[in-house]
């Protein structure tokens, strides 16, 4: 008779159970872009943490107990952090290339800047800013991870960046630096690529180079990091 209630109640365990499961293991597949994009490993661990618990807690999914409003909520809110972080899980890594400006503050944060890259980096996107683009791309490869943002804008916005640039120590003496990986992507957007101005930070390199590029005539930015 015990065995028949044991096996009654079994079957009597909430679908929502699976439901759990299943978000664990989207869960542990987000966590493969939680180590590249530093500010969700957080939210991850949490989630993660969180959807164990309620796994492990065979009580929460059975039928046959009566539980408090309270207890019903709290799960709710539990079950609810858990599955906004297997969401931002699956949808974060794949909005980094989404060319919206006001989404570029949040592509920063779920990059991961430190020190040097918030000194580099623009606080934001200008609003009069055309044929904007940009790309946060995190790697476990080298040279793999970078950042890459170009658009058009106004004189007044290359003056502030050229003089950021040269505030920060950056050099226009390029003659040893290799350019030509941005020569096609400039003369495809009309951009006169021979008349533009270099300014490659201090601390980069030739093959993982800091560089703001500027272009007059056209008002054409090109950031790379």
């Amino acid at each position: 008779m015990k065995c028949d209630k044991v096996e009654k109640s079994e079957n009597q365990l909430s679908k929502w159970r699976i439901a759990d499961v299943f978000v664990i293991a989207v869960l542990l597949f987000g966590a493969l872009f939680f180590l590249m994009y530093k500010y969700y490993e957080i939210m991850a661990f949490i989630g993660f943490i969180v959807l164990l618990i309620l796994f492990f807690s065979r009580s929460l999914y059975d039928k046959n107990i009566e539980r408090s409003k309270l207890f019903k909520r709290t799960a709710i809110l539990l079950r609810a952090v858990g599955y906004t972080a297997a969401a931002i899980s699956v949808i974060i890594p794949f909005t980094m290339g989404k060319n919206w400006k006001w989404y570029y503050p949040i592509q920063k944060m779920a990059y991961g800047t430190n020190e040097s890259m918030e000194n580099f980096l623009p606080d934001k996107i200008p609003d009069n800013a055309e044929n904007y683009k940009v790309f946060f791309c995190r790697a476990a490869f080298p040279g793999a991870t970078r950042v890459e943002i170009s658009f058009f804008t106004d004189g007044d916005t290359l003056d502030s960046y050229r003089s950021k640039a040269i505030r920060n120590g950056a050099s226009g003496d390029n003659e040893n630096v290799g350019k030509s990986r941005w020569y096609r992507e400039m003369e495809a957007q009309g951009v006169p690529y021979e008349n533009a101005e270099y300014y490659f930070y201090p601390d980069g390199s030739e093959h993982f180079p800091k560089v703001y590029i500027l272009e007059e005539s056209t008002g054409y930015v090109k950031i790379y990091f």
